[in-house]
């Protein structure tokens, strides 16, 4: 997969590396969360949750590690 042939998707697409930080994501994702791709390479995806949900998702993250 390359950001060439992701770009065109329709669809949001978010890639994250193993610690959760963000690696790749296409405009149209950046766009649902109000900001840019630029904005979030490099950081934690756990930003972007609503903090109501931060620990549910902390530990579905978790679990999916082993």
């Amino acid at each position: 997969m390359t950001p060439e042939s992701t770009s065109a998707q329709p669809d949001g697409l978010w890639i994250i590396d193993a610690k959760g930080a963000t690696v790749y994501v296409n405009e149209d994702m950046a766009e649902m969360l109000g900001t840019t791709p630029s904005d979030m390479l490099g950081k934690d995806s756990f930003l972007y949750v609503f903090p109501e949900d931060l620990d549910a998702a902390r530990a579905l993250f978790a679990s999916k590690q082993s």
